[in-house]
């Protein structure tokens, strides 16, 4: 081999190994963006889950801002006062009798620290394959029950539902086996204690046996504010209404919202929902009595009752570009 061919040699193999060096270096820097290309996104779904947090936030200051604006407790959500006494005795709930009032309104206020040490309790599958056949209905220790006990004496528990249980319409069919469930419809999401069930414990003393049912009073939280903001500072709403309607009939006889000037009603935003309600300080003579009926429940009217409270509010939905509406479900006035 001449020198002329070892030097030829020599540079092919000087060339590839820079070749093979240069093809790693690229592959790294192709690894390092597609690191940092990664790391853009991820920066990306932070800053927007950030945003989406902070939004939130303000939305949640808002809706306080206007709440502390005007808002008062509607009569039948107040509470008794609850002592700080009761809250330490809670931590004993073993040893520790409370009178039934007493439970109720520690229940309505801080579940939790209530039903910290209490006995987690399930209905017994063969009790729910038995209700048909006027068989008590029994209690056991199952799994991660829903319903609590709390001591009345040594034989008789108090019977509650677990903190914040939510209750859907599966859970329903279980839950009104102990409690009787005043006004329950499926939208409504929160519950309060109106009077616990009552338990007593069988001789094997891991099982209970229902005595007495319960109660618990549903309402809809969705709309609960809005009412009792209506009934003490109407304007402060002025912020969620989306339109001004009055009503007519149409010719299949049905109830139509429409977008006027002269207007009877307010149409009030609701997040997921759209609430109808009359408009401030409206004046219902006879003519306007009869027609209100086809929108709202009417309870007490007299003809010289002009004065009302609002109880619920209608439910409606846009069918034309929020120009025309039409009726989902009535609401319910009381006169005074």
């Amino acid at each position: 081999m001449t020198w002329f061919s070892w030097l030829l040699l020599t540079l092919c193999i000087s060339l590839y190994l820079r070749i093979l060096k240069l093809s790693r270096k690229t592959r790294k820097i192709r690894e390092v963006e597609y690191l940092l290309e990664n790391q853009r996104h991820t920066i990306l779904d932070l800053y927007a889950q950030l945003q989406k947090q902070h939004n939130l936030v303000e939305d949640l200051t808002y809706h306080l801002n206007q709440k502390n604006s005007g808002k008062k407790k509607y009569p039948k959500r107040n509470l008794p006062e609850i002592k700080q006494d009761n809250f330490n005795e809670v931590h004993n709930i073993n040893t520790v009798v409370l009178q039934e009032q007493e439970l109720i309104d520690i229940y309505n206020s801080e579940p939790s620290s209530l039903l910290s040490s209490a006995i987690k309790v399930s209905v017994k599958p063969e009790s729910m394959t038995s209700i048909n056949k006027n068989e008590p209905i029994i209690l056991a220790s199952i799994g991660n029950g829903n319903y609590c006990l709390v001591h009345d004496t040594d034989i008789i528990y108090w019977l509650l539902p677990k903190a914040n249980l939510k209750i859907d319409r599966y859970r329903y069919e279980t839950v009104k086996l102990l409690f009787e469930c005043d006004e329950y419809e499926l939208e409504y999401d929160d519950y309060r204690l109106d009077k616990p069930g009552k338990v007593s414990i069988l001789p094997n003393e891991r099982e209970w046996k229902l005595e007495e049912r319960g109660i618990l009073k549903f309402v809809n939280s969705l709309y609960e504010e809005l009412v009792d903001i209506y009934n003490s500072n109407p304007n402060v709403l002025n912020g969620y209404v989306i339109t001004k309607v009055s009503q007519s009939i149409d010719e299949r006889q049905q109830v139509v919202l429409k977008k006027a000037v002269t207007y009877d009603y307010w149409i009030v935003d609701g997040d997921e929902n759209y609430w109808l309600v009359p408009k401030e300080q409206i004046k219902i003579d006879f003519l306007k009595y009869r027609n209100i009926q086809h929108l709202f429940d009417c309870d007490g009217y007299k003809e010289d009752y002009s004065s009302f409270i609002l109880a619920k509010p209608a439910k409606v939905s846009p069918i034309l570009e929020q120009i025309h509406w039409q009726l989902e479900e009535r609401g319910k006035i009381k006169f005074v």
